[in-house]
């Protein structure tokens, strides 16, 4: 059903996580933490994601990485994580975990429409979580002010991206997100509101938001007018690209 891969340093350590039609996680990778499954087996061969020993992750609908690290939604509308430097969004600190551990749910009340991961492999990483209300959440590493909150305080407990300062409005109208997934460093998010207006934050290395400066707090890139209805964002290690109605 889905398949994404991550790059996670210059010694070539990388990772294939494939989700199936029958919500199974299998994973490909020369770090064994990732595998999700006890830290066992070869790099040569496919791993299936454990919530414990003899226990597979099932009903997965979805499943993203970010060098060592994976999120995944499940179809009851939980979170789970595994891999290298993971946060479950419960007040609790950063941890290396070999099985696929549930995380707590930024608003249990609400349906989560998409999930992303971003952040430096040799580091911690960023979670980001949208709803079917476009509400959006971030939990997690933030020197690059890649949770968007105007700060670059590390979140061990859900926070809400804001617009214009600590105080400003939160982020509650979003339509479509991309964080920079694939690239091993960088951490940088794109986000598309309901009006169609593209507000990008994070990591800037080689001006990859479209912004000047950098690490920079939710912005609208250049070049872009507010008028303007940007339908689709993907973000990458070094580019951002973005389709523009008409």
């Amino acid at each position: 059903k889905m398949i994404t891969a991550s790059n996670a340093n210059a010694a070539s350590t990388a990772t294939i996580v494939l989700t199936t039609c029958g919500g199974e996680v299998w994973v490909l990778s020369s770090n064994s933490t990732v595998r999700g499954n006890g830290a066992t087996g070869a790099e040569t061969s496919w791993a299936q994601v454990l919530t414990a020993v003899g226990s597979p992750l099932t009903g997965i609908v979805a499943a993203r990485i970010h060098g060592n690290t994976v999120i995944a939604l499940k179809n009851d509308n939980t979170l789970w994580t595994w891999g290298l430097a993971t946060y479950l969004g419960n007040n609790t600190a950063v941890a290396n975990r070999s099985y696929a551990t549930q995380m707590n749910h930024p608003n249990s009340s609400k349906t989560i429409k998409m999930i992303g991961i971003s952040g430096i492999t040799s580091g911690n990483k960023a979670y980001y979580v949208l709803m079917t209300d476009g509400n959006l959440y971030s939990v997690g590493a933030n020197t690059s002010k890649q949770l968007g909150d105007w700060s670059t305080t590390e979140r061990t407990s859900w926070v809400q991206p804001r617009y214009t300062s600590t105080t400003g409005p939160v982020m509650d109208n979003i339509q479509w997100i991309s964080p920079q997934e694939n690239d091993a460093t960088y951490p940088g998010m794109n986000a598309i509101t309901t009006s169609g207006q593209l507000y990008a934050w994070g990591d800037n290395n080689l001006t990859m938001l479209g912004i000047t400066g950098g690490p920079v707090n939710p912005t609208m890139p250049a070049g872009l007018l507010v008028s303007d209805k940007i339908l689709a964002v993907k973000a990458g290690g070094h580019t951002s690209m973005v389709v523009k109605e008409g």
